[in-house]
């Protein structure tokens, strides 16, 4: 079976338990007479940005006048995008370009998928129960990271060698939360991770993990990507959804903090200077039509000059 096959299968299966789910809470629940409308949808979102500056990919979760729902690539910046495989995207999260810009890396309902550019064929990286398995490559290519769930709420991350499926543990413990983006630093060594108690660094020689950030209660530190050897960007997420999300810059040898303004949504698509980001926002239509659609604009600027590059 392809990956994308065993994918389409894992979303029936969702698919089918959520729709139980739902009419069993219909059944249940009586109606109240209020409704709150939709905002708006997500169309364009998991950004990725090539090494090379000059490619940027995107899922699209709908059928639009570029052609289905699907993963996109196109030339930066001024492409037109263009359709590299259909897809049913809604459970695909952290798309990136591999190391050497020739395929892109992805994740979607626990299978880890290289997706080759040139002809869109996939091959198999990684699996596990957990939805948001979220591999990365490191920057040699020669090794994978995902996160690997065992049972109900255990989770790890593991380590595999490419094409090895199987992968082995580099560090357990806690609920699926904990160990959220691995991100491969300097040298193939060390990982990058978000925990439940901050954000740390961890050893895939099994040495002591280095803790960078501690979290305040009801806050985890989570999404971390590398600017540079010495420093990284993070993201604050709060259990109080009232609270909106904050990013980061971390020096790494002095530990200080500098906020980024406005909400990047999670993405890790930085330019290969790491003073740009690409990421998805809504595009500020009206009327139920508004969509998230991508933007680009520089790290530390107001989102308020940042430029629409994809569109309904």
């Amino acid at each position: 079976m392809s990956p994308r096959s065993e994918v389409l299968r894992r979303s029936m299966s969702v698919g089918l338990v959520v729709f139980s789910l739902l009419l069993i809470a219909g059944c249940r629940s009586k109606p109240t007479g209020s409704f709150s409308p939709v905002i708006y949808r997500a169309l364009d979102y998991e950004p990725a940005w090539s090494h090379d500056g000059n490619h940027i990919a995107f899922a699209r979760t709908e059928s639009t006048s570029i052609g289905p729902a699907g993963i996109y690539l196109m030339e930066y910046p001024g492409g037109t995008p263009r359709l590299l495989v259909p897809f049913w995207t809604p459970g695909l999260n952290r798309l990136a370009f591999a190391p050497d810009d020739r395929s892109l890396i992805t994740g979607c309902f626990g299978v880890g998928i290289r997706l080759t550019i040139e002809d869109g064929k996939d091959e198999w990286l990684c699996e596990t129960i957990l939805r948001r398995c979220r591999p990365q490559l490191s920057r040699s290519g020669r090794r994978l990271a995902f996160v690997k769930q065992f049972g109900m709420g255990a989770s790890a991350i593991a380590l595999s060698d490419v094409p090895d499926r199987g992968g082995s543990v580099l560090y357990s413990g806690g609920a699926p939360a904990r160990g959220t983006h691995p991100s491969w630093g300097p040298g193939d060594s060390v990982l990058a991770v978000g925990q439940n108690d901050g954000l740390a660094l961890l050893r895939i020689d099994k040495g002591p993990r280095r803790l960078l950030t501690t979290s305040a209660p009801g806050e985890f530190h989570t999404a971390p990507r590398w600017l540079s050897d010495s420093t990284l960007v993070f993201d604050v997420v709060r259990l109080d959804r009232s609270l909106p999300p904050e990013s980061f810059v971390l020096n790494l040898a002095t530990g200080e903090r500098t906020r980024i303004p406005g909400d990047l949504g999670g993405s890790e698509a930085l330019s290969p200077r790491g003073d740009s980001i690409l990421y998805a926002a809504p595009d500020g239509k009206t009327g139920g039509t508004a969509r998230t659609v991508l933007f680009v604009r520089a790290l530390t600027a107001d989102p308020k000059t940042a430029r629409q590059v994809t569109f309904q």
